[in-house]
């Protein structure tokens, strides 16, 4: 029996999963829209959120950066119930889906898929498995299972090494690193013999991979200093660096 908060704009729909859910003897919470979740989420701690997409994008993009704001509330799994078809498009899962973390069904709903997808993830929610490989700092969940770095905008696909780089600024945030001290502890490399221009190159790929996630402005660069993984809402304020490549 889990705690499960239900969130969709069309009456039959939420009466239909809580009835689904309910059979598996489910604590089922309705919510009729995103604008009322963050009331309910400071009365009750669901294990799992069940959100229907059929929300305007600019209301879902709102609510994802209201969730990722915060380590307790971003640590919830979402089941997305997406529209007809969505199954087969590629491009119709939300960018917000966080792959290893979330999971989706599509139109038509059928009730033994809801429940094996409602049990699937709060399985994978509840062992140390799911959660121990997943970096999360504001508005960044880093998950080192997949090579994903989610953020409010959505999510984008790191290569190994970003995925490395990645997390050694998050485990850094705030705090000024060297070209010198990324090429020993990411690569292993002697800087004494290697070249800071391998730095600036996944730097850069790391930026253009973030930029339609909306956060590429927090990976900083200070020239001859090094780069820096910015606390949004103190180091926006310093007017350090401009993060324009330059070490």
């Amino acid at each position: 029996m889990a705690n499960l908060l239900v969130i969709s704009g069309e009456q039959a729909t939420r009466e239909a999963l809580r009835s689904w859910l309910a059979e598996e003897r489910h604590l089922v919470t309705l919510c009729d829209g995103l604008s009322a979740v963050p009331r309910l989420l400071a009365l009750l701690t669901p294990d799992l959120l069940c959100l229907d997409v059929r929300d305007d994008h600019a209301s879902v993009t709102d609510f994802w950066a209201w969730f990722l704001a915060d380590e307790g509330r971003s640590s919830i799994p979402i089941l997305f119930v997406l529209p007809p078809g969505a199954r087969c498009v590629d491009e119709a899962t939300p960018s917000q889906f966080r792959q290893g973390c979330d999971g989706f069904v599509a139109r038509p709903l059928d009730g033994h898929e809801l429940r094996q997808k409602v049990a699937a993830l709060l399985s994978a929610g509840s062992s140390a498995s799911f959660r121990s490989p997943v970096l999360r700092s504001p508005p960044f969940l880093l998950d080192a299972s997949t090579h994903f770095l989610s953020a409010k905008g959505g999510t984008a696909a790191l290569t190994p090494t970003e995925h490395q780089l990645f997390a050694y600024f998050m485990e850094r945030r705030g705090a000024v690193v060297s070209s010198d001290e990324l090429l020993e502890g990411v690569w292993g490399f002697d800087p004494a013999t290697a070249t800071p221009a391998v730095v600036r190159v996944h730097v850069s790929n790391l930026r253009r991979k973030m930029a339609p996630l909306r956060c590429a402005h927090l990976l900083q660069t200070l020239p001859h200093r090094g780069y820096r993984l910015m606390r949004e809402r103190v180091d926006v304020l310093d007017g350090e660096g401009t993060g324009c490549e330059g070490v």
